[in-house]
């Protein structure tokens, strides 16, 4: 008896989410199964969390899903609870099976947001740290990657991650540096050698709209080879990246740092934007590589003779890549180039920070 009524109270519902977005923080709970128009509701608030072990948010139930792609077998049927729901999906930015749990969750990250677009990010200055910057307040060890370098810099080694089952090699975080309020971006892709892939950007993007919305200055830690492109992906990179560069450009608060490397497309989004706002700064550690290609890549295209013709072609291939990382990827030469403003050495990092956040 609903029909078009209900079609006409959900556009109401959407209107008024999209009046309410980039005003105020919006938060959604899902305790259940989330499908259909609510599950693009609950993708349109800044945060959607899942309670409860069954809960999900999908287009449709896992049931319409198996019938429509033929799994009529129990070893390849999907179940979309909770834990699988999180992993697949970049609108869900938590998932906690005990409600007590969950509370905790969202009381921490109250903390980090602010009450509305003008009412500025929240911040936990105190007298004796807030003015106290020390060039070598921490010694950073240049190995660490991704959550173990979100700790090293971050207040009492500390952080709020947001969606960290879907994708957990790209970061994306709320943290505080003497007390000042910070998203952070880093990445921890060893185990994809170094790359990151479409889902990546997505997560990126997503993240970087918020703290845009709300004018939460961005710390991105950045440690990437370049983007993987496999099957239908290879055609959304593109636009994708195109979308990164574009929502990049528009946080007037960011910092940059590259603490490995910088390679390939993706890397535009971070280092090109510095270049084009007043607000942006961006620095390298010592011994980093920027690079529009993957140095590992552009040195056997250039050196491919030499390499095929060494009497030891991997012993070659690894000295070739060196030699074309010094010779053209160095940090130092993209600082001689303008696309960074400073080298710094990891000890300076946290404080390097606060400087800054300090200024903004």
């Amino acid at each position: 008896s609903a029909g078009a009524s209900s079609l006409a109270a959900y556009s109401e519902l959407i209107a008024s989410v999209k009046r309410a977005s980039g005003v105020i923080p919006l938060i959604f709970v899902s305790g259940g199964e989330c499908y259909g128009i609510d599950s693009v509701l609950a993708s349109m608030f800044d945060f959607a969390f899942l309670c409860g072990n069954d809960s999900t948010i999908a287009a449709a139930s896992d049931t319409a899903v198996n019938i429509s792609s033929g799994r009529f077998e129990n070893s390849n049927m999907l179940k979309f609870d909770a834990s699988h729901t999180a992993s697949c999906s970049a609108a869900v930015s938590g998932s906690y099976i005990d409600p007590d749990e969950l509370k905790n969750a969202l009381s921490d990250l109250f903390e980090y947001l602010p009450d509305s677009a003008f009412s500025g990010t929240p911040s936990l200055r105190t007298t004796d740290q807030s003015d106290r910057f020390d060039d070598h307040d921490r010694d950073i060890d240049t190995s660490l990657k991704g959550r173990d370098l979100l700790r090293s810099i971050c207040d009492n080694n500390t952080f709020y991650e947001i969606s960290g089952d879907f994708c957990p090699g790209t970061i994306t975080c709320f943290g505080r540096v003497y007390g000042i309020t910070a998203g952070f971006i880093c990445f921890d892709s060893g185990t994809t050698e170094g790359l990151i892939d479409i889902r990546s950007l997505e997560k990126m993007i997503r993240f970087l709209k918020f703290c845009v919305s709300f004018g939460i200055p961005v710390v991105k830690l950045i440690d990437f080879t370049g983007v993987s492109a496999v099957d239908y992906d290879a055609f959304r990179i593109p636009s994708l990246t195109a979308e990164l560069i574009d929502v990049s450009d528009k946080a007037e608060r960011s910092i940059s740092i590259v603490t490995g490397s910088a390679c390939g497309m993706a890397a535009a989004a971070f280092i090109r934007s510095v270049k084009d706002n007043a607000g942006s700064i961006s620095f390298a550690w010592k011994n980093a590589y920027i690079d529009a290609v993957n140095p590992a890549a552009a040195a056997l295209m250039k050196y491919s003779d030499e390499i095929r013709n060494s009497s030891d072609p991997a012993a070659a291939r690894i000295e070739f890549i060196e030699q074309y990382k010094v010779a053209y990827s160095r940090a130092d030469r993209a600082a001689e180039k303008g696309l960074i403003d400073d080298v710094i050495d990891p000890g300076e990092t946290r404080n390097r920070i606060a400087s800054y956040l300090k200024i903004l």
